[in-house]
């Protein structure tokens, strides 16, 4: 769900019989409140994606709620990795077949989106331009 509104949490809440976390309750936690098992026996999990943009880099917070069948995701963005996840488990169909599949996928899917970035950047800093200012400033 990206920036739902409270009347869908509720819609959700309800339909699928699960507790979801209040959208107050996505700003900075605690690392031991990153990962729990709730009392329905549900895992909860927050996890910062990053979303690069043109002029700036952040992180999303990402909440998510893993039943045995579902998993569900609430942030305030839609997030390039979660396209990206989107695209491929269309264009491979069976790929990914459980919640479990699409959370690791997920991850896996943020670690190279987020190591391509940092390729960029880097190399960005690396361009001849950067190069003679570091030069021109070292002297």
């Amino acid at each position: 769900m990206i920036d739902p509104e409270e009347e869908e949490l509720l819609w959700i809440k309800e339909a699928f019989a699960v507790q979801l976390p209040e959208l107050d309750d996505l700003g900075d936690l605690e690392a031991s409140a990153r990962y729990f098992e709730a009392d329905d026996g549900h895992l909860h999990i927050r996890t910062d994606f990053l979303l690069d943009e043109e002029d700036t880099s952040r992180n999303v917070r990402v909440a998510f709620v893993l039943t045995n069948q579902t998993l569900f995701s609430i942030h305030d963005e839609d997030l390039p990795v979660f396209r990206l996840v989107r695209l491929r488990a269309r264009l491979r169909p069976g790929s990914v077949s459980n919640a479990k599949d699409v959370l690791l996928d997920l991850y896996s899917t943020d670690a190279e989106y987020s190591a391509d970035r940092s390729e960029e950047h880097t190399s960005e800093l690396q361009s001849p331009d950067h190069l003679v200012c570091r030069l021109l400033l070292e002297k």
